[in-house]
């Protein structure tokens, strides 16, 4: 629809997974051996596809004339200050570009996509999907310019510093917003149960794919610079230390699922996981559902700890759809069955 916006999250996720399409199945897509094609009778290809999304996440579109003859453009999903914004006609989440000369783009948007200095959504960051991105337009068949290249490496760079920044201030990996002043200082917010758990999916998953960095983010000049780092190490460790026994951080115990048998025992470890925890740890959604424990599967696999992996994994298996707001009206059998 033309009066609709995107979301960040849902972008990235159609590119990467037009791109593992096509690493999967080849550039055309088939049905039972026969070429598919679209509504003008043109083979439907996931490379071509591929190319146009990822390319959009940081592509500039020209929005107006300045006032001084020169061209204002709006940027994808990436601002031109590198930080992830929270959708396509989203504000930047800095002011730098009003003060910056560096990029074709100098001025602030009047209209669409504006100025910066607001709140975004952390979970959209993905420092995972941004690295692959990079290197596929840069060394595959992507065939990006110099600009998608570079967006995409400070996208993933910027999203590794703030997971570092998350760290630093002592949060676990479920964090709702982020705002970051022009003089690179970090605040986290919450937001709900239903967000801030995707926060420890793709930007932990970074470090499950790629390992430590080659490069860093520069919050002042809003460039890459030469280095290393283990944000996402470090945060996901955490995590993962947390998850193993979450009520323990707050000396507490608690019964598993929503059985109405008051004679249930208590349990510790990952059957404890609720949906949501606020960024200190304490609970933000007690729903039975596998959101946190999905989300949380890098950060088990980084730890390296086999018996975690296979408590994160069955458990995972026992809260899939398993009719916990319904508990109290099904019978032992329809508990088991309904648990898929």
């Amino acid at each position: 629809m033309s009066n609709c916006h995107s979301a960040t999250d849902g972008d990235v996720d159609i590119a990467m997974a037009l791109l593992i399409a096509y690493k999967q199945w080849g550039e055309f897509m088939y049905q039972n051996g026969t070429l598919v094609r679209d509504s003008e009778g043109n083979p439907i290809s996931y490379k071509k596809e591929a190319q146009n999304v990822i390319k959009a996440l940081v592509g500039l579109v020209p929005e107006h004339t300045t006032w001084d003859g020169r061209t204002a453009y709006l940027t994808g999903d990436v601002g031109v200050d590198g930080y992830i914004k929270s959708g396509n006609s989203w504000g930047e989440l800095t002011n730098w570009r009003t003060n910056q000369t560096v990029y074709p783009d100098v001025t602030e948007m009047p209209y669409v996509g504006g100025g910066g200095g607001s709140a975004h959504y952390c979970d959209y960051n993905g420092a995972s999907y941004f690295y692959e991105f990079a290197d596929w337009l840069e060394n595959g068949d992507g065939e990006g310019s110099e600009w998608e290249i570079s967006q995409c490496k400070r996208a993933a760079a910027s999203s590794d510093w703030i997971v570092g920044q998350a760290y630093r201030q002592g949060h676990i990996a479920a964090i709702g917003k982020v705002q970051v002043s022009d003089a690179g200082t970090c605040s986290f917010t919450q937001f709900n149960g239903g967000e801030d758990f995707r926060f420890a999916w793709r930007n932990l998953l970074s470090y499950m794919w790629h390992g430590a960095p080659t490069y860093n983010w520069n919050p002042t000049t809003h460039q890459i610079e030469a280095g290393t780092n283990t944000y996402e190490r470090d945060m996901a460790l955490r995590h993962a230390e947390y998850l193993k026994n979450p009520e323990g951080r707050n000396g507490k115990c608690c019964k598993m699922g929503a059985s109405p048998d008051p004679g249930q025992p208590m349990w510790s470890g990952p059957a404890q996981i609720v949906q949501a925890y606020n960024m200190d740890g304490t609970k933000m959604d007690m729903s039975g559902s596998n959101y946190t424990l999905g989300t949380g599967a890098p950060s088990a696999v980084i730890s390296g700890d086999l018996d975690f992996i296979a408590d994160m994994y069955r458990q995972s298996e026992i809260v899939w759809d398993d009719a916990s707001a319904e508990s109290k009206n099904l019978n032992d059998d329809q508990r088991y069955i309904l648990s898929m």
